[in-house]
């Protein structure tokens, strides 16, 4: 899989109302690899944004543990269409 390794953190730097950053470090001032800068949008969603991003790999690792044994169609041989193998698909291109 591509891009930054999880696990990903919300951390709050400098103007609470408006910088926070998605690290791959815990520690708020340590270097880390910075997966995403919000100090360019709107301070309502900034904080939500970061949390709901530092969530993806444990999201996504939900996902594929829940979806392990959804197999192929027999019929079909096409992949599960469900709403999890879906969001999988779509997580990982």
């Amino acid at each position: 899989m591509k891009g930054t390794p999880g696990p990903w953190y919300a951390h709050q730097y400098y103007d609470p109302k408006t910088l926070w950053m998605v690290t791959n470090n815990p520690y708020p001032d340590a270097r880390a690899s910075c997966v995403r800068d919000f100090s360019e949008l709107a301070s309502d969603i900034v904080e939500a944004d970061a949390r709901l991003i530092a969530a993806a790999p444990a999201l996504l690792e939900a996902i594929e543990k829940e979806t392990a044994d959804h197999k192929p169609s027999v019929a079909t041989g096409l992949p599960c269409k469900c709403f999890l193998c879906d969001a999988k698909r779509r997580a990982r291109a």
